[in-house]
This record gives C-alpha cells, sequence and structure tokens, in this order.
C-alpha cells in the first residue's frame, strides 16, 4: 500500500482534495489497526480491502474526473461524464462483500439464524444477496 500511496501522493491533480481524500483513507486504514485483535479477518478478507484502496488512490490522485480508465470507459459507454466514481462504487459493493460476510459468518446471531433457516449461510456467504 505505501508504494500505492507514494506514487498517488506525486503531483496530484489537486493537493487538498487529494489531502482530504487521503485523510478518510487514513482514518479508515487506522481503525483497522485498531480493531486488529477485536475483529481479527482473515488474510483473504484483507486483500479486496486493499485494492479497492489501491483504486480509489488512483482516483485522488486525478480527482475522480480525470482518471484514464475512466476516459477510456466514457468513450466505451458514449457517456458525456467520467463514470469511474461509478465504477468504484460498484468496486465498493463488489470488494466488500468478502470482508462482510466473513465477519456475518462467525457472528452468534447468524448462527442461530442458519439453524432456523437451512439455507441462510449460502444467501451470506455466497454472491446472491450482491447481484
Amino acid at each position: 500500500m505505501a508504494p500505492v500511496f507514494a506514487a498517488s501522493a506525486y503531483h496530484p491533480t489537486v493537493v487538498f482534495d487529494w489531502f482530504l481524500e487521503n485523510l478518510i483513507m487514513l482514518v479508515f486504514i487506522i481503525a483497522l489497526i485498531l480493531i486488529y485483535r477485536v475483529v481479527p479477518l482473515s488474510r483473504t478478507s484483507y486483500v479486496p480491502i486493499i485494492l479497492y484502496l489501491c483504486f480509489h488512490e488512483w482516483g485522488a490522485h486525478y480527482k475522480y474526473d480525470g482518471v484514464p480508465l475512466g476516459e477510456w470507459i466514457k468513450v466505451w459507454l458514449h457517456t458525456n461524464r467520467n463514470p469511474y466514481d461509478r465504477v468504484l462504487h460498484l468496486l465498493f459493493g463488489l470488494l466488500g462483500r468478502r470482508p462482510d460476510c466473513h465477519e456475518i459468518d462467525r457472528s452468534p446471531r447468524c448462527l442461530s439464524r442458519q439453524q432456523k433457516w437451512p439455507l441462510a449461510g449460502e444467501f451470506q456467504s455466497g454472491w446472491l444477496p450482491t447481484m
């Protein structure tokens, strides 16, 4: 994550916006570090979180409306605006699904729900609710 942060910090489009967006990310990373022992996630749960933060850094560097990938998508979809922020919102839902399922599957409330309805585990750990 440090190399991605360093690359993002090198001549961002708007420095103040970059600082504000990374302040939020810094608070999130500190929160993850502080709750590591209380809510230990699996290593495979941290991978999508870091991947999402990398995409966030790329968007923060270009101020989201100038991301080159978004410009390519704009031409491909024949739209007038850069849809990178929408793509990132979709990724937030898709990549956030794994850590969310990991914590839900371990909760006692979820276990009692699985005993009442045997298919509850399939809905919680699968991709069906996400789609």
